[in-house]
């Protein structure tokens, strides 16, 4: 899964550091946010094409339109959604709350450091019976790393969403 859209940049380098400091110690500890976020305001690069998908300042994390929200959202228990600003309006970041210890090491390949977080990998492979109902998570062995499954791909591909690129070579969406 890749983002091929039109780049969102923070108003000012105050702001993205803000929001940036706020998200990564959300995700290296898998933790709520919602209590302390105040939402930023981002502004479209050209060329300024209709997406319902950003990445957050090369990050790694996703934020959804309000569209792509209210057609994930029933089926995205283990998430919060943060609101964003745009030019092109409402955004919600997602911060994924619940790590899923889903890896199946035997069949993966991969490069960890001594902690067991993933530097690089060929191919990672997933144990099925934990990724029942489940259409987006993070690894606790690959925080900034979001993947997907193909139910998430499915819903996107009916409900004709745009700016995600599904890209097989990549390994971010898996058949669970």
């Amino acid at each position: 899964m890749g983002i091929d859209n039109t780049d969102y940049q923070f108003v000012s380098n105050e702001e993205m550091g803000r929001i940036v400091l706020q998200l990564t110690d959300s995700f290296e500890n898998f933790k709520s946010i919602k209590d302390v976020w105040s939402p930023p305001l981002m502004i479209r690069k050209l060329p300024k094409r209709k997406t319902d998908f950003l990445e957050i300042d090369n990050s790694g994390i996703i934020a959804l339109s309000a569209r792509a929200k209210e057609i994930y959202e029933e089926d995205l228990d283990n998430v919060e959604f943060l609101p964003i600003e745009t030019d092109s309006g409402l955004f919600y970041a997602v911060n994924i709350l619940t790590p899923l210890d889903c890896l199946d090491v035997e069949k993966s390949v991969f490069t960890a450091t001594e902690t067991n977080r993933i530097t690089s990998y060929k191919y990672l492979d997933f144990h099925p019976s934990k990724l029942k109902h489940t259409y987006i998570f993070r690894i606790p062995q690959f925080i900034y790393t979001t993947f997907v499954t193909y139910q998430f791909q499915a819903k996107y591909t009916k409900y004709g969403l745009c700016g995600l690129e599904f890209d097989m070579r990549s390994n971010l969406v898996w058949n669970n």
